[in-house]
């Protein structure tokens, strides 16, 4: 079943997506969050209980926080961009 994740940005948008429970929360989120691995950014994205972030991998500094409201069981399908919520 997939997972809606609803979280609150930095700029107090309520947002979503959607993430298969058959890959991994991270990758997912990297690619929501736009990061390309193979790219050498440098960022990376740290999902954890209460919180998404993104971090610089060199500095371990968090560059964007968003705070979990739910993360939830959904029939809908998967949507790796962010979404607004009604």
């Amino acid at each position: 079943m997939n997972k809606k994740l609803i979280v609150k940005n930095k700029l107090g948008e309520i947002i979503y997506c959607i993430l298969s429970d058959q890959e991994s929360f991270e990758k997912q989120l990297n690619k929501v969050f736009g990061i390309d691995r193979n790219a050498c950014y440098g960022f990376t994205v740290d999902f954890g209980k209460d919180f998404v972030a993104v971090k610089d991998i060199r500095t371990q500094e968090i560059v964007s926080h968003s705070e979990i409201l739910s993360f939830l069981d959904t029939d809908e399908d998967v949507v790796l961009t962010w979404q607004k919520s009604d």
